[in-house]
């Protein structure tokens, strides 16, 4: 087999791992809630701190890449993750759970661009689906690790944690073994990478950070929502699996990004139909939920994939992981407080919270309507 496929390939089975340790706390959102004696509309902040530690190691994980390569960043990444999972579990104080999951998600910060990068590096023909297949396996992960938060009792959530992340640690060790052994020397442009060269994809990120951050908030936050609107933990983790199911599909609709001619308006169109997915919510019809959880999932998905895949070709910089960097940097500081918002609207109307989230999505995106947003592609 190509080496370049074998490596393509760690990473994508890396990918679903780390997914998991985004979401893998969110079905024992009710017990930490009992263990720590703290409100509902706290519940954000947890899934909130993730995304701030992320956010935070974005832009340094394009310089470290360019110091000592994206596959050493990268695999760095995911080991602290990992670790840091243990760490939460054994957290005494609700304060000392979000700073976890804080050093968490600077693990995750590390991993993002990095192997994003490796992966559009290795498969430049074909960067669109392959940043499909990068993203649905995040879908992947997420949907086991959902599917193993149907097992979450009081006493079995934490030591299902610890086993999930001393999978990633053994991960990441076989990752490094893979890498070294092919011999593949990853291309990186090894000066400072430039803000000024990715203006463009920071904008496109903008236009995007509704989308993604309205996401992360139902993924993380949709089981304590129907436990507590519904009465039901167990409907909760089934249609938060059955959104992570439509979102994997959607990651391979990303081969209709690189037909559409006009690459910006596909763009949008896929913001505009998966926003109109938090409208059907407003009923409590379980019909029309499913609806929306189809439109929400699967648009979301083929949108940050084919975000992932402009951002490379509207980069002015070659060789750099700047522009994955910078869009999920802009992504996560603008995205990250829609849920704080998503937890106090669930505790004060059903109502209010999903018209809001069609807002947050579909405004921020209406500028790539402009012609400034299309690639030039050789």
């Amino acid at each position: 087999m190509d080496r370049s496929r074998i490596v393509s390939g760690s990473i994508i089975i890396s990918r679903a791992i780390y997914s998991m340790y985004w979401v893998y706390l969110s079905p024992a959102y009710i017990y930490i809630l009992e263990t720590f004696s703290i409100q509902k509309y706290f519940l954000g902040y947890i899934s909130w701190s993730f995304i701030a530690g992320a956010a935070s190691t974005q832009i340094p994980a394009a310089y470290i890449a360019a110091r000592i390569g994206p596959e050493k960043t990268y695999i760095s990444g995911l080991a602290l993750l990992s670790a840091a999972g243990i760490a939460s579990v054994m957290s005494p104080t609700f304060q000392l759970l979000l700073i976890t999951r804080a050093v968490a998600g600077a693990g995750a910060g590390l991993f993002f661009s990095t192997a994003g990068y490796v992966i559009s590096y290795l498969n430049q023909k074909r960067v669109g689906l392959w940043m499909g297949i990068y993203n649905a396996a995040f879908a992947i992960g997420a949907i086991a690790a959902y599917g193993l938060g149907m097992l979450y009792t009081e006493s079995l959530w934490k030591p299902i944690v610890v086993l999930l992340s001393l999978l990633g640690i053994a991960v990441s060790a076989v990752d490094f073994y893979i890498i070294r052994r092919s011999g593949i020397k990853i291309e990186i442009d090894r000066r400072p990478p430039s803000f000024r060269r990715n203006i463009k994809p920071i904008l496109a990120a903008v236009a995007l950070s509704g989308y993604w951050g309205s996401f992360y908030a139902s993924e993380t936050l949709l089981p304590s929502y129907f436990a507590y609107a519904r009465g039901s933990l167990y409907l909760g983790n089934a249609v938060t699996i059955l959104l992570l199911v439509f979102s994997f599909i959607g990651g391979f609709g990303t081969y209709f990004y690189d037909l559409a001619k006009r690459k910006r308006l596909f763009l949008f169109l896929m913001v505009l139909l998966g926003s109109s997915g938090y409208i059907f919510f407003v009923s409590r019809s379980l019909a029309l939920t499913v609806v929306g959880i189809f439109l929400i999932g699967f648009f979301n998905e083929l949108s940050l994939s084919s975000l992932y895949a402009i951002a490379v070709q509207l980069s002015e910089e070659k060789w750099s992981a700047m522009s994955l960097s910078l869009v999920n940097f802009v992504n996560m500081v603008l995205g990250m407080w829609i849920s704080i918002m998503f937890s106090y609207l669930m505790v004060l109307s059903s109502t209010a919270l999903w018209i809001s989230m069609f807002l947050v999505t579909v405004i921020p995106a209406v500028p790539l309507l402009d012609s400034y947003f299309e690639p030039r592609l050789s």
